[in-house]
């Protein structure tokens, strides 16, 4: 859906925090640990990350270098000089009082990174691309528990573990577009490394700057930024919302006013719908925070060594991969995006691809059966990449049916055995079960007279019910064509 309504258009830029996987938090040696009880709160942190007087940080280099590896592949510039600095503000979840992260330099600047973008459902892709203004290092707050009891906790596990803040130009101009940059760059921390990005632990999380404006003009009207936003679909309710209230405020006579706010479900919105961005504060500038250089940190220096490392990455990008399955393997766009949106999915595609010759079929096994049976058996899932590829190569030989081998792979995602072995004694029993068709078929009316009486009496398609049960009773191994004509011709007699 387009946020555009007679005359005006949305124009989005986005903030995108991520959680960088590191083994430990941005200035001390505490563990990173997801944690999201109560009663787990505060295990993981120490001096340094509570903010006790005169302790000194120490920067995570690992922090570094993953992000490195994300500038290298946006072809950013990297400041081989990085300044830290200390933005100033007083939330509950901040225990030092001010938060350590990058202002006047960060630690890259421009490039972009391209993505998929379908602006109707079932068209044709196109490629895109969302332009960075800057990439910068900090650290995360604490969260705050609110208890039933109405006693509130504030826990400090997730305070100071590596963040990457990635801003960009104001290039979306809707939802789904924002939608779609965010998928890619969630799925491209992922292939690097960089992040798990997983969203419902909040190790990826959004902030939209929304503005609007006449379609057609350049300028930018004033924005509001909607905070915390931790899954897509949350993403999208609010920047619909805030698209159409700025229009309402617009066309009334109204101004915009700069503001931050929150998403709450729960409230009434200017339409009177349940669901709206509620304002917070007004929007603060750079001056609020006070920013001055940390102290306790020396400049940070990009070597040659460390950019190099990071530049080896610069295939591994999502988009790149579903480009490869899209202009190479000749798969659709739908199939190369499910493959690619999982990795575990492209892992299996690489390895079976080389074996089946055919990525069209090796495709629909790895997202139909396999996927199937991966998410049904879990840790007890004993299918391999060679088993796989054996039931597979059988039914594209024509060795067995579809029904086969599907049953096939089924005992070898549960048991491990031998697919060969199976595919043999299928076959020995497929052709016992075959050699008397006529009989199966005649067995099959008999037994199912109400299909068969209504085929008789004008509904055609009944005759599906009777081929269903002759595949049944030879396991897969009669061909539905020739059964059904076989199965129409004595119900015609």
């Amino acid at each position: 859906m387009s946020e555009k309504r007679n005359t005006w258009e949305g124009v989005i830029g986005l903030e995108l925090h991520a959680q960088l996987r590191t083994r430990t938090k941005q200035f001390c040696r505490c563990e990173v640990r997801f944690t999201n009880a109560p009663e787990e709160a505060n295990k993981f942190v120490c001096p340094i990350c509570l903010g006790h007087p005169g302790v000194l940080p120490v920067l995570n280099r690992a922090s570094v270098e993953l992000s490195l590896r994300l500038a290298s592949v946006a072809g950013s510039s990297i400041s081989r000089r990085n300044i830290f600095a200390r933005k100033n503000y007083f939330y509950p979840d901040l225990p030092k009082g001010f938060q350590i992260s990058q202002y006047e330099v960060p630690l890259a600047e421009g490039g972009f990174l391209p993505y998929f973008f379908t602006s109707e459902p079932g068209g044709e892709a196109e490629v895109r691309e969302a332009r960075f203004v800057r990439m910068h290092l900090e650290e995360d707050t604490g969260k705050n528990y609110h208890l039933p009891d109405g006693t509130s906790i504030v826990d400090f596990n997730r305070c100071g573990v590596p963040l990457l803040e990635i801003v960009t130009q104001p290039d979306f101009h809707s939802a789904d577009e924002a939608v779609a940059y965010l998928e890619e760059m969630r799925l491209t921390m992922i292939y690097l490394g960089v992040s798990d990005a997983n969203m419902e632990l909040g190790q990826m999380r959004c902030e939209p700057n929304v503005s609007v404006r006449p379609v057609g003009a350049n300028e930018l009207r004033p924005k509001t930024e909607i905070k915390n936003l931790n899954s897509f679909a949350t993403l999208r309710k609010a920047v619909h919302y805030e698209i159409k209230r700025q229009i309402a405020v617009w066309e009334s006579g109204g101004e915009v006013l700069p503001q931050t706010m929150r998403w709450d479900d729960a409230a009434t919105g200017f339409d009177g719908r349940r669901g709206a961005a509620v304002a917070m504060r007004t929007k603060e500038t750079a001056d609020d925070y006070r920013y001055f250089d940390e102290p306790d940190l020396p400049p940070l220096v990009i070597t040659d060594e460390m950019i190099e490392r990071a530049s080896g990455f610069a295939d591994k990008t999502a988009f790149n991969v579903r480009a490869r399955l899209i202009e190479k393997d000749g798969l659709s766009e739908y199939d190369a995006k499910n493959i690619a949106t999982i990795p575990d999915n492209l892992r299996w595609y690489d390895a079976l691809l080389p074996e089946i010759g055919d990525a069209k079929l090796t495709a629909n096994w790895i997202l139909g059966e396999i996927s199937r049976w991966r998410a049904e058996r879990g840790d007890k899932f004993l299918a391999e990449f060679k088993t796989a590829a054996q039931v597979i190569l059988a039914l594209k030989e024509r060795r067995i049916t579809n029904p086969q081998a599907k049953e096939i792979f089924g005992k070898v995602a549960v048991t491990g055995e031998n697919p060969e072995q199976l595919i043999t004694e299928l076959a020995n029993a497929s052709d016992a079960a075959t050699s008397d068709l006529d009989a199966i078929l005649e067995e099959v009316i008999k037994e199912n007279p109400a299909p068969a009486a209504d085929y008789k009496k004008g509904k055609k398609a009944a005759v599906m019910a009777l081929v269903g049960q002759v595949m049944k009773k030879t396991r897969g191994a009669a061909n539905a064509q020739e059964a059904k004509k076989l199965l129409e011709e004595m119900l015609d007699e």
